[in-house]
């Protein structure tokens, strides 16, 4: 299906509602507008998909899913949908959250990581907006730094909400409706996959999102990707291995119930993490609240005192002086300076 490109451009209108402003980002599969509603002088997203893959059957299915998933989750912390356009271009209206996103903040923070009070500001709202989710059975398996979008609260704070139900599944239809995975195909994005996705299962459910989610905490805290590798087979077999590092090594100086945090919601096997992201969140929340461990001072080596010196013993008759040698080589060994210990403090 094609499209005029010209309606797409500043001052382009579309379905007689929408005059597009301009464009905000573009992606592989969609490209998001800034609109103003003429009626109510309103500013909005509109998410246009590609038309490259929107011609397919299941595509505009996907589409119109998300349309209608991320319009039946009403949460402050889930972008809101609050319109569908099909004509002269397909797009999904939303509301305009002004504001980057959590991959962009992580760009621009100290070693690519964020301290403690943001880790709380930020996971703790979207943990809530994932349980809410969760509650109406939608998993949306794609959960990733560029996916939570952060606005400006009170009082400076962040907050954060959850975007992109594009490839969100409805784990019990509701009566009439129908909403269609296919086994086998790998749907998300790799270094945020679970296990399960990897294995391509079709019967994913809330602790999918938990583990992404963990992958994320795991990303923000310590400034790395999880199962970062040098091509999509060797990471995807980290990911189905659990090999990852754990966070203490990447930064001791994280509290260790953040660290058991985010290990048991990274657990390979789904019954081994958390079961539902309210126990995920109020164990990250006790989490963030114990004090910092204070890094332990290396230990210091005093200075090995200098030797007293020692006349030596008068010449022995003859002029020879036996013992010289031995003694000249004990005064060196005395005298060499020695390198301070090496201390290995382990946690």
């Amino acid at each position: 299906m094609g499209e005029d490109k010209s309606l797409l451009e500043p001052g382009g209108l579309l379905d007689n509602r929408y005059e597009v402003v301009r464009k905000l980002a573009a992606g592989g599969m969609a490209t998001i507008y800034l609109v103003r509603h003429l009626g109510l002088h309103s500013l909005h997203a509109l998410k246009v998909p590609d038309p490259r893959i929107f011609h397919s059957a299941d595509a505009r299915h996907r589409f119109t899913t998300e349309g209608r998933i991320q319009a039946l989750l009403r949460h402050p912390h889930i972008a809101q949908v609050t319109d569908i356009v099909i004509s002269p271009v397909p797009g999904l209206v939303m509301e305009y959250v002004e504001g980057g996103t959590l991959e962009d903040l992580l760009g621009q923070s100290p070693g690519g990581r964020l301290g403690l009070p943001a880790l709380r500001q930020i996971f703790l709202p979207v943990l809530d907006a994932m349980h809410e989710a969760h509650g109406h059975r939608v998993v949306h398996r794609d959960l990733t730094p560029s996916n939570i979008l952060l606005a400006q609260g009170h009082q400076g704070r962040m907050h954060p909400k959850v975007t992109d139900f594009g490839i969100a599944k409805v784990t019990q239809d509701e009566p009439g409706e129908k909403y269609r995975t296919r086994t086998g195909v790998l749907l998300g994005t790799r270094p945020y996959m679970s296990p399960e996705q990897i294995g391509g299962a079709s019967d994913v459910d809330a602790r999918t999102d938990i583990f992404a989610l963990g992958t994320i905490l795991y990303e923000a805290a310590t400034g790395r990707v999880a199962f970062d590798a040098g091509s999509d087979f060797e990471m995807m077999k980290r990911i189905t291995e659990g090999n990852f590092t754990p966070p203490e090594q990447v930064v001791p100086e994280l509290p260790e119930g953040l660290c058991q945090c985010i290990r048991k919601a990274m657990t390979v096997d789904p019954a081994g993490r958390f079961q539902d992201c309210a126990a995920f969140r109020a164990a990250l929340e006790q989490a963030l609240e114990e004090p910092v461990p204070k890094p332990i001072p290396p230990e210091t080596v005093a200075p090995v005192p200098a030797p007293t010196p020692v006349p030596a013993p008068p010449p022995a008759a003859g002029g020879s002086s036996p013992g010289l040698s031995s003694w000249a080589s004990y005064r060196s060994c005395c005298s060499r300076v020695w390198p301070p210990r090496c201390v290995t403090c382990t946690s």
